[in-house]
C-alpha cells in the first residue's frame, strides 16, 4: 500500500504542530551565548599559542640576552649616565645584534625593557650620588672655611 497524502484520522493535524515544535531549538540566552562566545575565544587563544608556542619562547630568551649583553657592556661606574630615552635603547639594541651578528632579523619586541629598567635604577643612583657629594663639599666649604 502507498502512503496516503492526507493525514490519518488518529493522528489528526496536532501531529505535524507537535513535529514542528520538536524540531526547533529551544532559545538561547544571552548568558549562554556569551559563554559559548568566550568559550570558542579561549580555544583559539589557546590553540594560535600552542601552534605558535617555539616562536614565542624563543623571541623571549633572544630578548633576555640581548638585554643582558647590553647590561654586562654598560658603564654603570662612569661618569657619565646611561642612555635610558627610548630611542637611545631601540639602537643600542639594534648596535647589539649587528655586533653578535646574529641572523634573527627585526629584534625581539621585549629587547631593552630590562635594560631600560636598570639604566634607571643605575642613572637614578648616580644623580643621587651626585647630590649626596655636592651637599657634602658645600657643607665642608660653610663649616670648615
Amino acid at each position: 500500500m502507498s502512503p496516503s497524502p492526507q493525514l490519518s484520522p488518529i493522528l489528526g493535524g496536532s501531529h505535524r504542530v507537535e513535529r514542528h515544535r520538536t524540531n526547533s531549538p529551544p532559545p538561547v540566552s544571552k548568558r549562554d551565548k556569551r559563554r559559548t562566545m568566550l568559550a570558542d575565544r579561549l580555544e583559539d587563544l589557546t590553540s594560535k599559542f600552542s601552534q605558535n608556542r617555539d616562536v614565542h619562547y624563543r623571541e623571549q630568551l633572544q630578548a633576555i640576552q640581548i638585554d643582558m649583553n647590553l647590561i654586562m657592556e654598560a658603564d654603570a661606574h662612569g661618569s657619565a649616565l646611561l642612555k635610558n630615552h627610548p630611542d637611545e635603547i631601540d639602537a643600542l639594541v639594534l648596535e647589539n645584534i649587528n655586533t653578535v651578528k646574529r641572523s634573527i632579523g627585526a629584534p625581539p619586541p621585549r629587547a631593552g625593557r630590562l635594560y631600560a629598567a636598570f639604566a634607571k635604577e643605575v642613572n637614578d643612583a648616580m644623580e643621587e650620588r651626585d647630590s649626596a657629594l655636592v651637599v657634602h663639599k658645600v657643607w665642608r666649604i660653610f663649616y670648615f672655611l
